[in-house]
């Protein structure tokens, strides 16, 4: 069983962390309002690059158990282009996870990507390591890679896994990064179409305020547990708030289904796609 697996991060106004609770400035969102029609016409642009690529069948190396085909992409906010935005992630052809670091952090003079990225350098290292112990356990995964993490700071996170032996999508999430499941079934003799399979909840204290771990946050037990059944081909997207705040699930379904319905997709074309 294969999965295609796309990460897809946009960022959003800065969040809150545990010690406060409050939504952008007034400043920002004037500053929004000024960019607006541009961000939202990039961010239709740049999905629309991350699918709409020529697929062409090339070998893919056999492999013995389920894996994903994976391929990633970060559109940072425009003010922090330069440092390569707040979020984080780590994707293999089994494991996949995604971390956004929380902005209410960068009023206190702290760089909200620190956190997020130790976190899933923490992450990537137990998987290189202890790959059989969490491959059907993410949510320890989790708890145990934020127990590594030491830097001041929070983030949302985001895991999934593949059951090797049965198709079983296997995740576990706090706060609002999360992931919807599509699947393609035939519309008719000649089309498919995308039909959603599911959708994460996000969890969090109130508006702008998720479930984080990290300095002063919720404990990583907190985080939540599910399993999905599969069937090979499905699509999994993975994202941060940044995308599932300014796309719900058929805005997501219209921009992909056009280009992968009805194709053969590889890993190679994945990652170049990712890359535009």
């Amino acid at each position: 069983l294969s999965s295609f697996i796309f990460f897809l991060m946009i960022r959003r106004p800065p969040r809150s962390t545990q010690s406060r609770s409050s939504a952008a400035s007034d400043v920002y969102k004037r500053q929004m309002q000024n960019i607006a029609k541009f961000s939202a016409l990039r961010r239709i642009t740049n999905l629309r690059n991350i699918f709409a690529k020529g697929f062409t069948a090339q070998n893919v190396s056999a492999q013995s158990n389920n894996y994903f085909k994976h391929g990633h992409y970060v559109i940072p906010h425009p003010e922090k282009v330069q440092k390569g935005g707040e979020d984080a992630l780590f994707v293999n052809s089994q494991f996949l996870a995604v971390a956004d670091g929380v902005g209410g952090w960068a009023e206190q003079g702290i760089d909200p990507a620190k956190y997020s990225k130790e976190l899933c350098k923490n992450l990537e290292n137990l998987v290189l390591s202890q790959k059989d112990q969490y491959i059907s356990k993410p949510k320890q995964l989790l708890i145990h890679s934020a127990q590594l993490t030491k830097s001041i700071g929070s983030s949302t996170l985001c895991i999934a896994t593949l059951d090797q032996t049965q198709p079983i999508l296997i995740t576990s999430y706090i706060g609002d990064s999360g992931y919807v499941v599509y699947r393609r079934v035939k519309k008719d003799s000649a089309n498919e179409e995308l039909q959603l399979v599911c959708k994460s909840e996000e969890q969090t204290h109130s508006f702008n305020f998720p479930f984080q771990i990290g300095t002063h946050g919720d404990s990583p037990n907190k985080a939540l547990e599910f399993k999905h059944e599969l069937q090979n081909g499905d699509i999994v997207v993975l994202g941060t708030d940044g995308l599932f705040d300014n796309m719900d699930e058929d805005q997501i379904k219209n921009v992909i289904q056009p280009v992968l319905c009805g194709k053969e997709i590889n890993e190679d074309i994945l990652n170049n796609a990712a890359k535009s």
